[in-house]
């Protein structure tokens, strides 16, 4: 590997010990459980904030299934260019619509393409939570330990579709790579979702660096993410005050990654994240969070993995592919599923007392 910024290098802060549709299956799933709903990205014409997206430079190819986009230098890539950058890449950011297929087919590859280079990266995963971490380590150190081993002592929740991950998971375990949990759990995440970003314990608001660089705009566009993936039942003082507490819980949990990621120095193999395409996102995901503990932006790739909507063929149908959000786009076919606006209906809010409004 390359020399990097030598704060790749220092150890990440101390981590406190955790207590711890289309694209309707995005990185907010675990609120469900909490009587809030799943949450849905920005309809696709939408990018954070309402702003346009970037006109595409002249002779810029067409948008198809297969497409691979770097945004900042505004060219297609072949796999073979993918795979330079993933190699040279300390911390590497894969993101997902979380049922396709596809996607998850093509993270397991680009993992095994790192590997046979060289690579040894840590496995991030958004399915595992973070205070199942311990019971992770203990059964990576017995000799051949299973997926279906590693899947039990992580608590996999059934709201992530086993088949799709588990051959990510053997062969992290295949080539010894550790395997980490990034997700703030259900439980933890309850208070928040209540009384907002003051619930967060203090202490690990300040080692995950949560209130460090994190501009009024930003924080906007967060709440309205939260707003349109609710197909626009916040559209009230109550909603837009649970697009709030929802938008805290979605920073504490790219603060968690970002720290699952850090665990990893650079010279020791670095580390590659499993995430929903939100979490992976230059403006408002992991990487915000990962420069504010102090690294230079360059030291993550951030992949994110977009359906391409049938008839839309232009770069500009698509404000994903501008540099704010990725530093590369890879387009892959849409994941046939059923309207989730459909018969969605937002659930009242739990009280502090358990008890709905």
């Amino acid at each position: 590997m390359p020399a990097h910024h030598p704060a790749l290098r220092a150890s990440p802060l101390r981590r406190p010990v955790p207590i711890r549709g289309a694209e309707k299956i995005q990185c907010f799933a675990l609120l469900a459980a909490l009587g809030v709903a799943f949450l849905l990205p920005a309809p696709a014409s939408q990018a954070a904030g309402g702003a346009a997206a970037a006109t595409p430079q002249a002779g810029a190819p067409q948008v198809g299934p297969e497409l691979i986009w770097d945004t900042r230098a505004r060219r297609a890539l072949s796999r073979a260019e993918l795979d330079a950058l993933l190699v040279r890449s300390p911390y590497v950011l894969l993101g997902e619509v979380h049922d396709n297929r596809e996607q998850h087919r093509r993270q397991r590859d680009l993992l095994a393409t790192m590997v046979a280079a060289g690579r040894r990266p840590a496995l991030v995963m958004e399915q595992f939570d973070s205070e199942h971490q311990p019971a992770l380590n203990a059964i990576q150190q017995r000799p051949g330990v299973s997926a279906e081993s590693l899947r039990a002592a992580g608590h996999w929740s059934p709201g992530w579709s086993w088949h799709d991950y588990a051959p990510l998971v053997a062969l992290a375990l295949d080539h010894r790579l550790p395997i980490r949990a990034g997700n703030v759990s259900r439980e933890r995440a309850k208070p928040v979702t209540r009384q907002g970003f003051a619930a967060i314990p203090k202490e690990e608001r300040q080692l995950l660096a949560l209130e460090t660089g994190w501009s009024p705009s930003q924080e906007q566009a967060q709440r309205q993410e939260v707003a349109d993936g609710h197909c626009g039942q916040l559209d009230s003082e109550a909603g837009r005050q649970l697009a709030g507490r929802l938008a805290a819980v979605q920073r504490w949990r790219d603060g968690m990654l970002a720290d699952a990621l850090l665990d990893s120095p650079a010279d020791e193999g670095g580390a590659v994240a499993i995430l929903g395409n939100g979490h992976a996102r230059r403006d408002l995901g992991v990487p915000t969070r990962i420069v504010a503990r102090g690294l230079p932006a360059t030291a993550v790739l951030a992949v994110g993995q977009i359906e391409w909507r049938d008839g839309a063929n232009a770069l500009a149908d698509y404000p994903e592919a501008r540099p704010e959000r990725y530093d590369v786009v890879w387009f892959s076919p849409r994941e046939e599923r059923s309207d989730p606006c459909a018969a969605f209906i937002m659930p009242r809010p739990a009280t502090n007392d358990g008890t709905k409004r």
